[in-house]
């Protein structure tokens, strides 16, 4: 019981010390973490819930995660969430919404079929079907459609050389695409895993590591505890107390 009680109140001294961390930086840490170890953390206590909600952190969350695909099909910005969504859920959505917000922001006519993601915005004009029928099939699976039509052997070929290859990306599909895809279900996959866990017991596995390559990075290389917060100084080096210490287990820091 004792060994329970003191590994609580360590992992509550190191959740202290992540909070005293500059805004900037702890903004940073926050959007590298993995989104499962993202989800225990703001399950650890209320201010660093508040701080993994903020919407810096999810946008560059976004950036990170979709970065190819934000360079190829919105010229490197990131699309706004829709009126009343924030950037969590925007982001937390945006593997099934990436197609809807390619046309809506961009006009970019992107569909998949069979699985295979395409931007047919170029062949909108040679459609032999008019383009008109393209643009409503944006942002979908049009998998039903092109089956049904019974295209030749000539127009896949034609459809293969529009095939959007090596992105990160994912299919929307028309049921999602009638309402407005929700984020709720990618919500739940995330807390899924950790509420049947000790979600301080994530945070603490991680920090070390984390905090261990922020330092070199700031530093160069070269750590020096002058170049950066005391606070980063401090956790790397009571960190490594909490490696004996687990609830039903032992944890393993990585230095």
């Amino acid at each position: 019981r004792q060994r329970v009680l003191w590994a609580i109140a360590m992992e509550h001294k190191e959740a202290e010390l992540l909070l005293a961390l500059p805004p900037e930086v702890l903004t940073t840490i926050i959007s590298l973490l993995p989104d499962d170890d993202l989800a225990a953390l703001s399950l650890s206590s209320r201010r660093l819930h508040a701080a993994t909600s903020l919407d810096e952190v999810w946008r560059l969350k976004l950036r990170l995660k979709h970065r190819e695909l934000l360079r190829v099909v919105f010229k490197g910005v990131a699309p706004q969430p829709v009126a009343a969504q924030t950037w969590r859920s925007h982001y937390m959505a945006f593997d099934i919404t990436w197609m809807w917000h390619a046309h809506c922001a961009c006009g970019r006519v992107v569909v998949s079929i069979e699985g295979i993601v395409y931007d047919v915005t170029d062949y909108i004009d040679e459609h032999p079907g008019g383009g008109e029928l393209l643009r409503a099939a944006a942002g979908t699976d049009a998998t039903e459609v092109f089956k049904a039509v019974g295209h030749t052997k000539n127009a896949r070929d034609i459809l293969a050389s529009y095939a959007m290859q090596g992105l990160n990306m994912a299919v929307c599909s028309d049921v999602q695409r009638c309402a407005f895809p929700s984020a709720w279900w990618a919500g739940l996959q995330l807390f899924k895993g950790c509420l049947n866990a000790p979600g301080r017991q994530r945070v603490c596995r991680l920090l070390a590591t984390l905090l261990s390559a922020l330092l070199q990075d700031l530093t160069e290389g070269r750590p020096d505890c002058k170049r950066v917060s005391p606070a980063v100084c401090h956790l790397l080096s009571s960190g490594a107390r909490l490696q004996e210490y687990a609830l039903g287990g032992h944890m393993e820091l990585r230095s």
